[in-house]
């Protein structure tokens, strides 16, 4: 019979050894056919530090740029925003957006908000705000528009949210739980559709996505990545796609496309 310390030392490090692989290989396959949950790191709750990210046409053209952080709040929920500012494209004169997702400490979507601000021929300055609140399991967001002194509200159609919705110009840290063959769907909300520049969003669509595994050139090495591919159910048209290091979780790219504009954002490794 061994000794007392010695059997909680070996008790010890069988919890932590099936905790270890509950987390990573049992519960992925749990949660298999679902999101993977939005990724709160206890270094991000306490440094709160900003990423910069660098935004490139799709002819490779730098445009613009982005900044995402992560904000505690006062309730102790997290704040995850990315704000984007972009010269011309397409149309636009000029674009700036704050989009923003409020999360509990299990990576579980709250609320979301977002504010458009662009310029554009004729119209001039368009401004539009979109805001909701999940409830029982749903998102109806709202949408105030204003334009050329005339401002225009709408109430949106519901919309399922199973613990996440995809923004495609909103960039996250990190995502973890990814394997490669991973399937899911979730609502989509893409800022530029409530302009008044385009058609009515009077409905939330919804994506299915996909992971698969390749290698990016980054920072100057090929890193190994989970990608994950966004697209339409019936026309299968690719909406976003996103790059994540297999090592750590950390996102390191997303591309966005939207009514033939495609736009990457690149994260910033010297910043």
């Amino acid at each position: 019979m061994p000794p007392r310390w010695a059997t909680l030392i070996i008790l010890g490090f069988w919890l932590f050894a099936t905790a270890w692989l509950t987390v990573r290989e049992i519960a992925p396959r749990w949660r298999a056919g679902q999101p993977p949950p939005y990724t709160i790191d206890l270094t991000d709750e306490v440094g709160q530090e900003r990423i910069y990210w660098k935004l490139f046409r799709g002819d490779d053209k730098l445009v613009g740029k982005a900044e995402s952080s992560i904000r505690v709040t006062a309730e102790r929920t997290f704040e995850l925003q990315t704000e984007l500012w972009c010269d011309k494209i397409s149309a636009l004169k000029s674009l700036h957006l704050v989009n923003k997702l409020r999360i509990d400490g299990a990576g579980t979507l709250l609320g979301l908000a977002v504010k458009v601000e662009c310029r554009a021929p004729i119209i001039g300055f368009v401004e539009a705000e979109i805001s909701g609140n999940v409830e029982n399991g749903e998102v109806q967001p709202e949408v105030r528009a204003r334009a050329q002194g005339l401002e225009h509200t709408l109430r949106g159609a519901k919309a399922s949210v199973r613990g996440s919705i995809l923004n495609s110009m909103q960039v996250l840290n990190k995502i973890s739980g990814l394997r490669e063959g991973q399937r899911w769907s979730e609502p989509l909300l893409e800022p530029l559709r409530f302009l008044p520049l385009g058609a009515p969003a009077d409905s939330i669509p919804r994506v299915d996505a996909e992971v698969t595994a390749d290698v990016l050139a980054w920072s100057g090495a090929e890193v190994p990545c989970f990608v994950i591919e966004y697209r339409e159910p019936q026309e299968q048209r690719l909406t976003a796609k996103t790059w994540v290091r297999q090592s750590d979780g950390l996102v390191l790219q997303q591309l966005a496309a939207h009514a033939g504009i495609e736009l990457t954002l690149v994260r910033d490794p010297a910043k």
